[in-house]
């Protein structure tokens, strides 16, 4: 099979805290997968605003477990309840937070009740090599794609569908629209891929149906369907 990915598709492949990642990386395997570089892009763009996101909350951590003597012990749930009174200061939530601590948790062996110098330690170690884990990530799951150019043209009966649904004001949002048509112009141009466009954005799938009998793309799959399906 050959699939187009969107961004949000690539992007929870790269980061293992994302909700998505799981699913991600039962998608991507062996087939062929392929993007465009406005995709990359928007892939490039998210990475550093993750990567700031997760640095902070890191760090944020750090500084709880600073507060416990070395010879005591950290209860999980008493850090997860932690979070219940954190202000989140971006898309990176209380609920995203929480899943990233039990990851975390989970990766470094820790116990319900583990001890304190031993959770400082190998956080403070977690936090200092987690920007070039995930860098390597970021080139592990690009090592997975083939990137295309962007479209040339826009087909002028798909922009009058997205005007005429007024699909911008509520379905096509940020980068949506170019990466639609670099996978639309890819399809033409190469039909006997059969390409299948993937995204994991409820609201950019819907937009992809609206607009489907004027598109060359064969079908679209949901991520998440993905995940029921197996």
């Amino acid at each position: 099979m050959n699939y187009f990915l969107d961004s949000n598709v690539i992007v929870s492949h790269i980061f293992s805290w994302d909700s998505l990642n799981i699913i991600a990386n039962d998608f991507i395997s062996s087939e062929n997968y392929f993007c465009s570089d406005n995709v990359i892009k928007e892939v490039e763009n998210v990475f550093n605003e993750k990567c700031q996101e997760y640095d902070y909350f890191l760090l944020m951590l750090c500084r709880l477990f600073e507060n416990f003597s070395d010879n005591n012990f950290i209860y999980f749930y008493d850090v997860y309840r932690f979070l219940n009174r954190v202000n989140p200061k971006s898309k990176f939530d209380i609920e995203d937070m929480r899943q990233a601590l039990r990851i975390i948790w989970e990766k470094l062996g820790f116990n319900e009740y583990h001890d304190a110098f031993d959770v400082k330690n190998k956080f403070s170690l977690f936090q200092n090599d987690f920007q070039s884990i995930q860098n390597k990530n970021k080139q592990k799951t690009f090592n997975y794609l083939k990137i295309v150019p962007n479209h040339t043209i826009k087909d002028k009966d798909i922009i009058n569908m997205i005007e005429k649904e007024k699909l911008r004001d509520y379905l096509l949002h940020g980068s949506d629209e170019n990466i639609l048509f670099d996978a639309n112009e890819f399809c033409k141009n190469k039909p006997e891929l059969n390409l299948k466009f993937v995204s994991a954005d409820q609201d950019f799938l819907k937009a992809i149906n609206i607009l489907m009998e004027y598109l060359c793309i064969g079908d679209c799959i949901n991520l998440l369907e993905f995940k029921q399906n197996n």
